[in-house]
């Protein structure tokens, strides 16, 4: 207008002038939870991979106020893969796990991979106007109206073919990280998360409100509805509320314990290949470590326990999987189709402290050790002997370590007896030890988990006895269960920690 440039068509473009609400200066947020670029960049995000340029430029002051911008530098070239997160993965992978769908992966994030090339109208402008104006206003021909803007209005769409995209892909953040967690000072060969020594406090949880052991993690997809899902996922909301608000810090979860909640090819238990994680086990996951990013906990995911082994009648599905320790195409099934896209999924979740190979293994074991019952008899509920739980241990933790060399992984051995070298005792989970089972250099745990209870031998009682008396000094310690309070009284347990 001021220019004399008015004709009899209206023409409208992008401000071009760097401000606070200019597509110039541009605070693009793809992430549908509910946040915003100033709250990410008030709790100093700015830095994360998910928080890279273009996103939230203007909250994380990445704006030349003294050069006008005619169009925001997120549009990419025709049919590109601009891919703005600087987490190692690329638009292929994303897509090849099946995240086009997800928030943070739309338009025009990964088009070319996702098949959106040509077929959206992708606006960008915070001017009120849409494509089928700036179209019938004959502006499709304008530099900052190129692919990808507003391509359907503009009659750029070609025929495509839907792709179908199977199993999951790394988390890329889409909530802020609040977290703060105790973290200690002045001792040392302590545990450590996010660079920082932490003691752990908090509790085990075995079991939700059904008291079904091993079940939780298929009632906690929250878009499941049922009774049974509603009043799980109330009872951890509960729970981990009521642990952050007590000064825990911390809580281990177990996921499928006696392998009944794992999914199985065909539902053939005569042959037990267990088939590839469900979508609701990861949504039930997700909803888990979002509980620990909101009230501050820290998860350790126990995967099994001695109970794989321990056949009390309940079924086939329940405690009868000797052939995922013994069976090389069983194991190799749980290691590629559960346990690996799990951790590819989830190893950056910054409320996962850990995963926990299995819960007190010595218990199936066949060396004098072992307390499993094996009611029907038959060789799927059979103990095993040391070898082969190491074995198992180190293809684990290799296979997690692989994966992700930061995320941490042990073992919740039963007592001092399996896990030193006092008295006589041997450390059976030491890495020399899994190692030597297993072959894998990487197959090693980050740090001991040990539990005590009344009865135990006092030479194993780490409630009265140091660390260095338990000749075992090379990785942090965690007493992972122990009872309230010592029998005959006296000081509670917790109190002496």
């Amino acid at each position: 207008l001021s220019c004399g440039r008015c004709g009899t068509t209206p023409v409208v473009s992008p401000v071009s002038a760097p401000s606070s609400t200019s597509t110039s200066c541009l605070d693009y947020y793809p992430f549908s939870d509910g946040y915003s670029c100033a709250k990410q960049a008030a709790w100093g995000k700015c830095s994360e991979s998910f928080m890279q340029s273009p996103v939230c430029d203007y909250s994380c002051g990445r704006c030349s106020a003294a050069t006008p911008v005619a169009s925001p530098t997120i549009v990419p070239a025709a049919c590109s893969d601009n891919y703005p997160f600087k987490d190692g993965y690329t638009c292929a992978q994303q897509a090849a796990w099946g995240q086009c769908g997800m928030s943070f992966m739309q338009s025009p994030v990964c088009d070319k991979s996702c098949g959106r090339c040509g077929c959206t109208d992708y606006y960008p402008f915070s001017d009120g106007h849409t494509c089928a104006q700036q179209a019938s206003w004959g502006q499709c021909g304008q530099a900052w109206m190129q692919s990808p803007v507003c391509d359907v209005s503009c009659g750029r769409c070609v025929a495509g073919t839907p792709v179908a995209f199977p199993s999951f892909a790394p988390m890329v953040a889409s909530s802020p990280s609040t977290v703060v967690y105790p973290t200690c000072s002045g001792l040392t060969n302590m545990l450590t998360h996010n660079g920082k020594s932490i003691f752990l406090s908090g509790i085990n949880i075995a079991w939700g409100p059904y008291a079904n052991f091993g079940q939780d993690i298929n009632s906690m997809d929250p878009s499941c509805t049922t009774s049974v899902c509603t009043s799980t996922q109330s009872y951890f909301t509960t729970l981990f509320a009521s642990v952050s608000s007590s000064g825990g810090n911390s809580v281990r979860f177990f996921m499928h314990p006696d392998g009944s909640a794992l999914p199985v090819v065909g539902g053939d238990y005569s042959k037990r290949i267990i088939d590839k994680v469900t979508t609701a086990q990861i949504a039930g996951i997700r909803f888990l470590l979002n509980l620990g990013v909101q009230h501050n906990i820290l998860v350790n995911i126990c995967l099994w326990s001695f109970d794989m082994v321990n056949d009390k009648g309940y079924g086939p599905a329940y405690g009868l999987w000797n052939k995922v320790l013994t069976d090389t195409t069983v194991r190799d099934s749980y290691l590629t189709n559960w346990l690996t896209p799990v951790v590819q999924t989830f190893s950056k979740y910054e409320s996962l402290l850990s995963f926990e190979v299995f819960n007190e293994p010595e218990g199936m074991l066949n060396n004098g050790w072992g307390w499993s019952t094996c009611n029907s008899g038959t060789a799927d509920c059979a103990k095993v002997d040391l070898l082969t739980a190491q074995k198992f241990a180190n293809l684990v933790a290799s296979t997690i370590h692989t994966i992700d060399s930061t995320v941490k992984v042990t073992v919740g051995s039963w007592s001092y007896k399996a896990s030193s070298n006092v008295n006589g005792y041997t450390d059976v989970w030491s890495d020399q030890s899994l190692i030597s089972a297993g072959g894998k250099q990487n197959g090693v745990l980050d740090y001991y988990q040990i539990h005590f209870y009344n009865g135990f031998d006092q030479t194993v009682n780490p409630f009265s006895n140091s660390m260095a008396h338990f000749q075992a000094l090379d990785k942090p310690h965690v007493i992972g269960e122990f009872e309230n309070a010592p029998t005959g009284g006296g000081s509670k347990f917790y109190e002496v920690l």
